[in-house]
């Protein structure tokens, strides 16, 4: 390709660039990062709604719908759980800063605001940290 008479492509990196951007339209950035694949949430033999609690803490924060949806999905909740339960969580975090998910009388997971990350603590899942400011999952701050 040319402009002016000059190439807009001069590199093989460039060249690279552009069909690795072409390979990602047509395939749907969507479809390539998908959340990880955890069983639901509900207890064994689907007795017990979920249900969340929230719990005081020192730090709040004000998630926006994509990052609860993000979240809500991450950590295995089902696309009805979150239309259920996303509003709930919302309110939880951004009121006292902590949120208990139950399954019947069992807690399953805690997601707790730690200045600008939100750390996740799952029975079944393990434990994630979401960083606020970035809207993405990734690793545990440093230790202070």
């Amino acid at each position: 390709m040319q402009h002016r008479g000059k190439p807009i492509f001069g590199t093989t990196a460039g060249t690279l660039l552009v069909l690795a951007l072409l390979a990602l339209e047509v395939t749907g950035c969507n479809q390539a990062i998908r959340p990880a694949e955890w069983p639901e949430l509900h207890p064994e033999g689907g007795s017990g709604e979920l249900r969340i609690v929230a719990k005081e803490n020192r730090d709040v924060a004000e998630l926006t719908a994509d990052d609860i949806v993000v979240v809500m999905q991450q950590v295995g909740f089902s696309d009805d759980d979150i239309l259920d339960l996303g509003m709930d969580l919302h309110e939880a975090i951004r009121s006292s800063g902590m949120a208990v998910v139950y399954a019947g009388n069992r807690a399953e997971m805690i997601l707790r605001v730690n200045r600008e990350y939100l750390l996740i603590r799952s029975r079944s899942h393990g434990s994630m940290i979401y960083d606020i400011a970035r809207s993405n999952f990734g690793v545990l701050p440093p230790a202070p």
